[in-house]
């Protein structure tokens, strides 16, 4: 899966289809909220992630949530 360096903030740009204003991006654990989502064209979303001080390196699964449906679990190795 791809890998993400521990920061207090990281960028993840997510590609796909049928993004539309209004998709969430969600990520399964603790210690890694969304702060913020846009769509940036129909095929990419971009969120900024806030990481919690001490948490534990991981695999999480990211999934976009559009009115149109979810898009499929992406995994992203957390180091």
């Amino acid at each position: 899966p791809p890998r993400s360096t521990l920061f207090p903030y990281t960028t993840l740009f997510r590609s796909g289809t049928n993004f539309t204003e209004g998709a969430e991006v969600h990520i399964g654990g603790s210690g890694i909220e969304v702060a913020a989502a846009e769509v940036e064209t129909p095929t990419q979303i971009i969120a900024t992630l806030k990481i919690a001080p001490g948490l534990v390196p991981g695999t999480r699964e990211i999934q976009v949530r559009t009115p149109a449906g979810d898009s499929n679990p992406l995994k992203v190795r957390l180091r």
